[in-house]
């Protein structure tokens, strides 16, 4: 489950936010209460939320902050889903870091032939940067994607690999 919702963060916002869902309804199904185990790596993110919603109240415009409070409840509902989710072992955790990232390739090779064909048929080497405005689709990755948030993905995958190189240089 944790590995279907990790390959679903660079799509859509709506594929991505149904699976949330989905990873959030199965945590509270399998809930177990002996499963629960505080870990403070998840408590930050939902402390940065609180933080935010706090925020709120000493805002100057609050029908704007409420509009980036709803955008920014993954920080709140991912690890939320994780402290209940039945714990993962090193080598379960392992394995999703090295599928996600086989996975982010994936999408990296979709993007790249994405961009060669769009290059060839419009002749714009923007084609292979960034991405466009919001009326039009130039760029690497789709406007409603964001280039920055898919380089964050790219980078868990690269490091994955990096250490996986390293560890075969070196041992």
């Amino acid at each position: 489950m944790v590995l279907y919702y990790a390959f679903t963060f660079p799509l859509a916002f709506a594929i991505n936010n149904i699976s949330m869902g989905i990873f959030l309804l199965v945590a509270f199904i399998t809930f177990k209460k002996e499963d629960l185990q505080f870990q403070k790596e998840l408590v930050l993110p939902i402390l940065l939320y609180v933080l935010m919603v706090i925020s709120y109240f000493w805002s100057i415009d609050y029908k704007e902050t409420l509009s980036a409070l709803s955008k920014e409840v993954p920080l709140l509902i991912i690890p939320l889903g994780f402290l209940i989710y039945k714990t993962n072992t090193t080598g379960q955790k392992r394995k999703i870091i090295e599928y996600y990232s086989y996975a982010i390739v994936a999408f990296v090779l979709y993007f790249s032939v994405r961009a060669i064909i769009r290059y060839f048929i419009f002749g714009d080497a923007r084609m292979f940067f960034y991405h466009g405005e919001n009326d039009k689709d130039y760029g690497l990755v789709p406007k409603l994607l964001n280039a920055i948030h898919m380089s964050v993905f790219v980078a868990v995958a690269f490091f994955y690999f990096f250490t996986q190189i390293f560890d075969i240089v070196f041992d």
